[in-house]
């Protein structure tokens, strides 16, 4: 074999080799675009476990997430003086049917998973003390009181910043700019304190631009509202702690997303879902239910 032909079969088995690496790209680009598709379906079907929607009748009381058989009758159990009479209403309980395990002085939302109980009501339902009524609060007609500064959401451990969004003009529209590792509120809204619905934005998570998470959270509330627990969101501003609880959450295309306007005091939170998609927008509605000075 001449060095022309030498040459020529080595050429052609890089061509050859060339030829394998390309389809092998190809095929792991395939796998990979295939396989998001099939993660963003996936993960939409799922959606639907994000919508909360209050009870028909939300005037009826409704159990706590602390409430137990035992707080729901007398304890049959506790001491009782030797000789003392039973009151003639009492009837003891079958010995045969008593447990060990204390499930009467268990909360009937941890009935399912008992060990859970203490944890989770102290992360997710936070006493709020020293919060008026808001039935004693006088509303506040819109862009009259005081923007908020602060929101804590003790539930799923919020606590940031809120600062106004500003609107950009890139050219062929007009938007509102992402918020950066704090909570974004829309001027045109309503403040804490004041008439109709005040929006606030925050990010699920920002990989790409790094602007923080501050909503990786949100997803959670539905969850734990489902568990009969309250979830509560505080708003300060110079002035004023504003007490809200959250009652209803609802999932929206992207494209179907439109700010709107509510009789009472309201405020509605909103985040990108699912992960790594992204086209879709949770919203969590509270109501107002309570204020204190900060002053």
């Amino acid at each position: 074999m001449d060095m022309a032909q030498s040459s020529l079969v080595r050429r052609s088995r890089h061509r050859r080799w060339l030829g394998l690496a390309v389809v092998g790209l190809g095929m792991v680009l395939v796998l990979l675009v295939g396989g998001y598709y099939l993660y963003g379906w996936t993960a939409i079907q799922g959606l639907d476990s994000l919508v909360y929607a209050p009870s028909e009748d939300a005037s009826a009381p409704q159990p706590s997430s602390s409430m137990t058989l035992a707080g729901l009758r007398p304890d049959l159990l506790s001491p009782t003086p030797v000789g003392a009479p039973l009151p003639n209403d009492v009837i003891l309980p079958d010995l045969a049917s008593l447990r060990l395990y204390p499930g009467e002085r268990v909360a009937f939302t941890f009935w399912a998973v008992p060990w859970a109980a203490q944890a989770v009501a102290a992360v997710g339902e936070e006493p709020p003390q020293g919060f008026l009524p808001a039935d004693q609060f006088v509303l506040g007609a819109r862009g009259t009181l005081p923007i908020a500064k602060r929101m804590r959401i003790p539930a799923i451990e919020v606590d940031a910043d809120v600062r106004q969004l500003r609107i950009l003009n890139p050219g062929s529209s007009r938007e509102y700019e992402t918020p950066k590792n704090v909570v974004g509120h829309i001027p045109e809204s309503s403040n804490p304190g004041e008439e109709g619905n005040a929006w606030f934005f925050g990010h699920l998570q920002s990989p790409i631009r790094g602007e923080g998470s501050i909503f990786q959270d949100l997803p959670l509330i539905p969850e734990i509202l489902r568990t009969g627990q309250r979830v509560y969101v505080k708003l300060d501003s110079s002035s004023t702690s504003y007490l809200y609880e959250v009652y209803k959450t609802d999932i929206l295309y992207q494209d179907d997303l439109r700010l709107y306007d509510t009789d009472p005091a309201t405020i509605t939170l909103v985040t990108c879902v699912p992960a790594l998609t992204y086209d879709y927008r949770l919203l969590v509605t509270a109501r107002l239910v309570g204020f204190k000075s900060v002053l």
